[in-house]
């Protein structure tokens, strides 16, 4: 007989598969050292900017290869779905409507029609474990719950590419400069703060920082580490690309793993 998690397995083989080349992709590209910074000087401002310099975009292809990595990890648990449909006997539900359903929303209505549906459809036991899994259950951090991303990334590229873009964090290491000296910071959150700046095109503004008359040579040491993450505005919510698929693998295998032996 047939293991029935064979299906949600070989799906999430072939996003591992995805994952991997993507990897390799990431570090091979890195390794042509595509993102740097400069810093302009203008000696009678005082005025120093820093700017990032960017000498390659993402490949478009990445985008490609991210989406299929949600779509299959996505699909496995929707079949894991089918799969606990068919052991409850096929009940709730239509063949043709059975899938891994998402809490994603707030209201505690929502949330009960939900469990009633999934409690008639997988049965009590599966339903219990599958709220534990549910995005409502990280309150207002729900946006950032491996499983709402998964959703949602799925659904965003069924109608267009993922996204993904050049990001910089910023960290500042202090200054050197004399007693009494005027330094004035611009466009920063603080000393001891990392600002995040992106998405970034060659040129783009990372730090402006205005001297004042007294302090020509204050030297001020800002690091700036270049990521590819998701864009701000998609489900990826500015998340550097390949941790966050990492996750969502991860989260993937361990859903299955949770529900395997209601499928023994």
């Amino acid at each position: 007989m047939a293991d029935p998690l064979n299906g949600s397995r070989a799906k999430v083989q072939r996003a591992k598969e995805h994952f991997q080349g993507l990897i390799i992709a990431h570090a091979q590209f890195m390794n042509l050292n595509p993102h740097g910074f400069v810093i302009d000087e203008n000696p009678e401002t005082g005025e120093r900017i820093w700017r990032a310099r960017i000498s390659r975009e993402t490949p478009v292809e990445w985008r490609v290869v991210a989406g299929d990595v949600v779509h299959n990890l996505r699909a496995a648990l929707d079949f894991l779905a089918y799969q606990l449909w068919v052991a409850n006997g096929k009940k709730g539900t239509t063949e043709d409507d059975i899938m891994f359903r998402v809490a994603r929303f707030r209201e505690a209505a929502k949330i009960e029609a939900a469990k009633s549906r999934v409690k008639k459809e997988l049965g009590p036991t599966a339903a219990a474990i599958w709220d534990r899994l549910q995005p409502y259950r990280a309150g207002d951090g729900y946006e950032r719950h491996p499983l709402y991303v998964l959703h949602e990334l799925d659904i965003w590229d069924k109608h267009r590419l993922l996204n993904v873009v050049w990001y910089a964090v910023q960290s500042y290491e202090g200054f050197i400069g004399g007693p009494g000296e005027n330094v004035h910071i611009e466009h920063f959150a603080g000393l001891t703060t990392a600002a995040v700046h992106g998405p970034l095109t060659d040129g783009a503004e990372l730090q402006r920082l205005t001297l004042g008359e007294s302090t020509p040579n204050v030297q001020m040491n800002f690091k700036f580490t270049f990521h590819v993450t998701f864009e701000q505005g998609g489900p990826g919510k500015g998340e550097p690309l390949l941790k966050t698929l990492d996750q969502l693998v991860s989260f993937v295998d361990e859903t299955i793993t949770l529900f395997a032996p209601l499928l023994a």
